[in-house]
């Protein structure tokens, strides 16, 4: 991404990331913060190192990885849903283990249950059915359209090792690029929103941290999506499209966007 972005010169620029768009994004902008004019992030997260996790809880992370039991779906996302409690390290680290080790990752099926609105049961219902295939996640135009970039299961090897790049041990890939990304970011003056969902559990504690240690996130007119979900601009995103805009217009432009060569 950093040889793209010096690749087309691109100045001015205007970052928004959500989900892994923030994680990987906030490092390029860390790493290019004279390219970048202003920032705008929702249901993301730059996840610290574990320096200063409990010892306990660094254990069971470990103990995780060694096991050679998958984390079924249902534990993964209950494992997700949980993000906002206590031992975040494990259950991140429980997302990490059922996509690695799982082969044929359910796309389609995660981006269904992240959007839809359906109750516990209703939901549990469609997934007995989808197995007969039958019921709404079966028939889903929204499944059908996110598994169609993988015609087999080796096209969804990247999906299935980005979690792992997270470091939830200490000495852990990507250590040294997370502590050098907050480095910069505890200095970053530069215009900082934060736009989250009210009911998205998955990155609900990353917030704070964003408004609280970032310089020019302080004073912003932060905006709080109402029942978005993790996906929000999926399920939001007039109101998501309209808070960017508004924001940039608001905010002043520091260099004009250089043409391409």
């Amino acid at each position: 991404m950093n040889a793209w972005l010096i690749a087309n010169d691109f100045r001015g620029v205007t970052f928004f990331g959500q989900d892994w768009g923030g994680m990987i994004g906030l490092r390029v902008v860390a790493d290019q913060p004279d390219r970048f004019d202003r920032v705008v992030i929702s249901n993301t997260g730059l996840l610290r190192p574990p320096t200063d996790a409990p010892a306990e809880e660094l254990r069971a992370v470990e103990a995780l990885k060694a096991s050679p039991r998958t984390p079924t779906l249902i534990e993964m996302g209950r494992a997700l849903r949980g993000m906002s409690g206590e031992s975040k390290l494990l259950k991140f680290a429980t997302w990490q283990k059922f996509t690695w080790e799982t082969e044929d990752l359910p796309i389609g099926l995660m981006m269904y249950l992240g959007t839809s609105h359906e109750s516990r049961l209703s939901t549990a219902i469609n997934l007995g059915l989808r197995r007969l295939g039958m019921g709404k996640i079966a028939k889903s135009s929204l499944v059908k359209a996110y598994e169609a970039p993988y015609p087999d299961t080796s096209y969804k090897m990247g999906a299935r090792a980005m979690p792992s790049r997270v470091p939830t041990l200490p000495g852990d890939t990507s250590t040294e690029a997370q502590l050098r990304a907050w480095s910069v970011f505890d200095k970053f003056e530069k215009p900082f929103l934060c736009a989250f969902a009210d009911d998205d559990p998955i990155t609900a504690s990353q917030e704070a941290e964003f408004r609280q240690r970032i310089p020019g996130a302080k004073g912003q007119p932060h905006k709080t999506i109402s029942g978005g979900g993790h996906f929000v601009q999926e399920n939001r995103p007039e109101e998501l499209s309209k808070t960017i805009i508004e924001f940039v217009r608001a905010t002043p432009t520091r260099a004009p966007l250089s043409p391409r060569p």
